[in-house]
């Protein structure tokens, strides 16, 4: 006898068993996305702050290797944690080193990381062209001296580029009205400082040119009296300084009365006598007066009693006049 099966109407075949699908995934919990977003900004942050790191390190031995040539020439530089900078009136005065230290990753690095170069001063050997073009390698440089340096009319193209410099110091060093010119194209120098430098009449006539001049020192024998009237035309000066200049006279101040924001004169060796008290009195803003006999310091008694104060002058004044008047 013959047996056939018949599968059963409620066990399906296997043509008829249709795909087995997956158990879905469990979705993750709130904690685990938060800390996986947190993750993604550290990787980030951590790539920036190399990268940043790198940068600096490298801006860092740039500025080392030109420091070292500064150094080499006998020149000097100041950190900005070195030195305290004044705005009303610009002035940089250098902090004691017990209290000025560098940033602590400059001293794990060994380069200026943090750091900036704010001053930089020549030494008597003075800089070479080539020094001079390469300091454009410190944007932070706000104040430069210049000594013994040979200036062509190219070295101040970069010098009126240098995008914070505010004070500019030229001693023993010689400049033309030319130079000034291709100077004053600098937004941002506020002081100006001449010293033994063949400044002459004419280069006075181009100090209009800077527009944010606040401050400045002329010494003579190239600069005359009779062409300090050049300066009325500099609105902003709030300090000047001037010596050794023999021939000037008291009615060769007359023009500085214009100079609404003249604050501080100082006068040494120009031979200023009591009498210039009517005309510095006229001065608007005055609020410091220094008359000298001299510009140096010497045995020989002064000639006059030095002045501290436009209250110094107008006592000197009239014990003058009251002694003529009594004659």
């Amino acid at each position: 006898m013959t047996f056939i099966y018949m599968p059963h109407d409620s066990e399906p075949t296997d043509e008829e068993e249709g795909p087995i699908e997956a158990a879905p995934d469990k979705p993750a919990s709130p904690w685990a996305r938060l800390c996986r977003k947190g993750l993604w900004v550290v990787v980030v942050l951590l790539a920036f702050g190399l990268v940043w790191l790198g940068w600096g390190v490298y801006r860092g031995n740039v500025e080392a290797k030109l420091i070292s040539q500064i150094e080499q020439a006998g020149g000097h530089v100041l950190f900005d944690y070195q030195v305290r900078i004044t705005t009303d009136p610009l002035n940089f005065q250098p902090k004691l080193l017990t209290v000025s230290s560098p940033p602590w990753l400059d001293r794990a690095m060994g380069v200026p990381v943090l750091s900036r170069v704010v001053c930089v001063e020549a030494g008597f050997q003075g800089f070479s062209h080539e020094l001079l073009a390469n300091l454009n390698q410190l944007p932070q440089l706000q104040k430069l001296d210049l000594r013994n340096t040979q200036l062509s009319n190219p070295s101040f193209v970069p010098l009126a580029k240098l995008p914070l410099l505010r004070e500019l110091s030229f001693r023993w060093t010689f400049i033309t009205p030319q130079q000034l010119q291709t100077l004053a194209h600098s937004q941002t120098i506020a002081a100006l400082h001449f010293e033994k430098s063949g400044l002459t009449d004419e280069s006075l006539r181009e100090l209009k040119r800077f527009s944010r001049l606040s401050k400045l020192t002329l010494t003579g024998p190239t600069v005359t009296g009779p062409a300090l009237a050049s300066l009325a035309d500099c609105e902003q000066l709030q300090v000047i300084e001037l010596r050794d200049i023999s021939d000037m006279t008291n009615e060769d101040l007359q023009p500085l009365v214009k100079l609404t924001h003249l604050k501080t004169l100082i006068l040494k060796g120009c031979r200023i006598d009591p009498l210039a008290y009517p005309i510095l009195a006229q001065i608007p803003s005055l609020e410091n007066l220094t008359i000298l006999d001299a510009n140096y310091n010497t045995s020989f008694a002064p000639v006059r009693k030095p002045i501290h104060s436009l209250e110094d002058l107008r006592k000197q004044y009239e014990a003058e006049t009251n002694a003529v008047q009594q004659e």
